[in-house]
């Protein structure tokens, strides 16, 4: 009896130890969420709609960021998205950047068009080209419309 209990003590240490290693493994592999490995670039759109804080930022459906913060401009009146992106990712003043509908269910994500610009969008810099998507929902009222529109000539 006394030596299945201290089996069982050794192996509950082995399992915490272990569980112990893997999340300092993983904290130390990941460079998205850490202090200082990241780039915050904000842009204003007319619509954020379907967009959540925790999307991604894509570029060519690589992930290279998140939204982190959604706010609205005092100046413009706007909806500003801020986003962090990776540190690595230096990106043209000339990128575009867009509001992409993720399917069907209403997620959506950014998506960022590089440019060819030399100067790079610095830390806390912006985003001036602006695409205007327009959603699932839009396009579809103007499917519905432009078939009623042809049935009823």
């Amino acid at each position: 009896m006394v030596k299945q209990r201290w089996f069982e003590i050794l192996l509950g240490g082995a399992v915490f130890g272990i569980a112990i290693f893997f999340l300092v493994w993983a904290n130390a592999n990941t460079n998205g969420s850490k202090e200082g490995t990241v780039q915050r670039i904000v842009a204003d759109f007319t619509s954020i709609k379907g967009l959540r804080v925790g999307n991604d930022v894509r570029i060519g459906g690589v992930k290279i960021g998140s939204v982190e913060k959604l706010a609205i401009n005092p100046d413009t009146f706007q909806a500003q998205v801020t986003m962090a992106i990776r540190n690595d990712v230096l990106l043209p003043t000339d990128t575009a950047v867009a509001i992409i509908s993720d399917g069907l269910l209403g997620g959506a994500y950014m998506r960022v068009n590089p440019g060819s610009d030399a100067q790079k969008i610095a830390d806390g810099g912006k985003f001036t080209i602006i695409e205007q998507s327009a959603t699932l929902e839009e396009l579809l009222g103007k499917a519905v419309f432009i078939i009623s529109e042809t049935s009823s000539e």
